[in-house]
């Protein structure tokens, strides 16, 4: 596949991983996943540049899909810490993807894309904050 990626002098390859691979998470298996991928994009970066070849990584927070369905009670804590408030929709990480994938992040390269709301900008101090004004 790398091969007909580097005939076209102009591709991008974006990788899936998580806000967990930005932070530690209680999940040991989970995070060092995501840690890898980070590390994988940074890497591929790197090496796949001189091809024309642009490699970043999306960290989506928690986002309503069915799949989250079962941790609502999570995303209720999520949505309290994060500056919107509110938990992501599959909609704005494929418009994330769809930019990556496009020619306006044409000098992109070896990058994070967070898409969390805000919640690993110090989010966790703002639910401590909420708690402090509540006394």
């Amino acid at each position: 596949m790398l091969g007909v990626i580097e005939k076209s002098g102009n591709a991008s390859i974006i990788n899936m991983s998580s806000i967990t691979g930005l932070t530690g998470y209680f999940a040991v298996a989970y995070t060092a996943s995501k840690w890898a991928v980070r590390g994988m994009t940074k890497s591929a970066a790197m090496e796949f540049g001189e091809f024309g070849i642009r490699v970043n990584s999306i960290h989506p927070g928690f986002i309503n899909t069915p799949f989250n369905e079962s941790i609502q009670d999570l995303i209720k804590l999520s949505n309290g810490m994060n500056s919107l408030g509110r938990a992501g929709e599959a909609f704005e990480i494929a418009k994330a993807v769809t930019f990556l994938a496009s020619d306006d992040s044409s000098y992109m390269t070896g990058t994070e894309v967070i898409l969390d709301g805000g919640l690993t900008s110090g989010g966790q101090f703002k639910l401590l904050a909420n708690q402090f004004n509540n006394y």
